[in-house]
């Protein structure tokens, strides 16, 4: 294969940034789904569900137990994966902005506003400085 014109792309993987916080979300979920973690997650549960079912002796929990837990497993790795998706695109944000990605955190309640509600956190908390005497902080409080 060609390598192109000096200069162009044509012969190297595309290195582009998450367009949003799903783009990476179907890679990782594959990621997941072709993982050890996961395939012992199948065979032990449906496992477990089958010998349920005969100790029982129900034939609905046999059959339904199996199907339940590959249910549950397809939940879980989605959920994981579209949380991994949201930090990809997180931390590349960050970074294309020369601000520190920090993660999330919870805030003291040092005052009344602070100290209304269940929960002072703070997500997808960076810093870093916007020009030369400005420090700034970038998060998603709630």
């Amino acid at each position: 294969m060609s390598g192109g014109p000096p200069g162009s792309t044509w012969g190297r993987p595309a290195a582009s940034k998450p367009a949003d916080s799903d783009s990476t979300r179907g890679r990782h979920f594959h990621e997941l789904l072709g993982g050890r973690a996961f395939a012992y997650w199948i065979v032990l549960g449906s496992a477990a569900a089958l010998v349920a079912g005969a100790w029982l002796g129900n034939l609905l929990v046999a059959i339904v137990g199996p199907i339940a837990v590959v249910a549950a497993a397809l939940i879980v790795a989605f959920v994981a994966a579209d949380r991994r998706s949201e930090l990809d695109f997180f931390r590349a944000y960050a970074a294309s902005r020369d601000l520190t990605y920090q993660g999330d955190f919870a805030l003291l309640p040092m005052t009344p506003l602070l100290g209304a509600g269940d929960r002072r956190e703070c997500e997808h908390w960076m810093t870093g400085r916007l020009d030369r005497d400005l420090e700034c902080g970038l998060g998603h409080y709630r």
